[in-house]
């Protein structure tokens, strides 16, 4: 895990990200002049911070799931000219993986509420006292 790694994944979240920290600071009644540089700043005091805390965190993490062998391969991967590479392309891919990410997962909302319709319906799963109310929220899923 590195920073580079680190780097790209809150690249490719930086709309939210800058979106919620803008939302966070107006709640305390503070104005981000210029959010975007607001954002280089507090990535650059994040980053390397939260790159050193996630790489103690989750060493445990590694060796209760992956045995020593497992672990010396990955190793060995990182080391040739491939894992190299995946390890720089890191970045752009989790960018780009948001990106489809979120373009998919609004098409998946969107289809995933008419199937969870559906089976509401069938497997008579809501109840209220007002049937209707049980028809609204059916439709509106729809």
């Amino acid at each position: 895990m590195t920073e580079t790694m680190f780097r790209g994944a809150l690249t490719a979240r930086r709309p939210l990200i800058v979106a919620a920290l803008q939302t966070n600071y107006r709640k305390l009644g503070i104005k981000l002049n210029d959010p975007e540089r607001f954002f280089d700043l507090f990535m650059e005091a994040f980053v390397a911070e939260f790159a050193e805390a996630m790489r103690r965190e989750t060493v445990p993490l590694y060796l209760k799931t992956l045995s020593p062998e497992d672990l010396a391969a990955l190793a060995t991967f990182y080391r040739t000219d491939a894992g190299q590479h995946l390890i720089a392309a890191t970045p752009a891919i989790f960018q780009e993986s948001a990106q489809i990410g979120n373009r998919v997962g609004a098409v998946a909302g969107a289809r995933a509420g008419f199937r969870l319709a559906d089976q509401l319906r069938d497997e008579n799963l809501l109840q209220a006292e007002d049937g209707s109310t049980v028809q609204k929220l059916i439709e509106m899923l729809k």
